[in-house]
């Protein structure tokens, strides 16, 4: 994973303005203002399964928004952009990736005890990303996911820390150099561990940690409208 961009990563995020991915579980579940606009650098490692191993790390710049429609149920969406992505089939590397991802996501509380929640989650996730090949001309790289997942919260005060875990019900893709072949994700499972800081009421700093089908760190910043 690119930790080498950790410090630079945690720079913008503490800088930026808020409309900066997946959108805020903790700031549309905390109480006050229903909306969230949220929007968070994701620093991505994730491996695939074709006719090789595929591994595709970058950075993903993305922008979203999540709704409380009632107490329980929150609903969201948003885009991302990835920058300098790197395809690395088993035997090679291609460089210089691009592209897009579009995600929709929604959360729902179960049960609230005292400074506790336990939380059902749900994603689905399409990416579009080609990576440069000069022999050969450009990656194509094309994958459709579905999750769901459970997570417990704790609040203390001015922090939420939360962990669970994630299953991927569907994962179905290709990728195209000359030929198509099918990609899936190599890995169904996930371990999800996060934590959120509200710096005022209307603002939340956010870091999200994915584990075992990926190694994927996300910093986000939180805004309520």
């Amino acid at each position: 994973m690119h930790f080498k961009y950790l410090l630079p990563a945690l720079l913008i995020v503490l800088t930026s303005r808020p409309a900066l991915a997946y959108t805020s579980i903790a700031g549309v579940h905390g109480g006050g203002k229903p909306t969230v606009i949220t929007g968070a650098l994701v620093l991505q490692d994730t491996e695939y399964e074709t006719t090789d191993q595929l591994d595709i790390e970058g950075q993903v710049l993305t922008v979203g928004f999540k709704k409380l429609i009632n107490e329980q149920l929150a609903i969201g969406a948003g885009a991302g952009f990835l920058l300098d992505g790197e395809l690395r089939p088993r035997r090679s590397s291609f460089d210089d990736g691009s592209g897009f991802r579009l995600f929709f996501d929604a959360d729902y509380e179960f049960k609230r005890f005292g400074p506790n929640q336990i939380l059902g989650t749900f994603s689905l996730i399409h990416d579009s990303f080609e990576f440069e090949a000069p022999a050969s001309g450009d990656i194509e790289f094309d994958i459709n996911e579905a999750k769901i997942g459970a997570l417990f919260m704790h609040r203390i005060q001015k922090f939420a820390v939360y962990g669970g875990l994630e299953i991927f019900l569907y994962s179905d893709g290709d990728f195209e150099l000359v030929d198509k072949f099918e990609a899936e994700r190599d890995s169904r499972l996930n371990l999800r561990l996060g934590g959120a800081f509200a710096l005022d009421p209307a603002f939340d700093l956010r870091a999200d940690l994915y584990l075992m089908s990926e190694q994927t760190l996300t910093l986000g910043v939180d805004f309520r409208i």
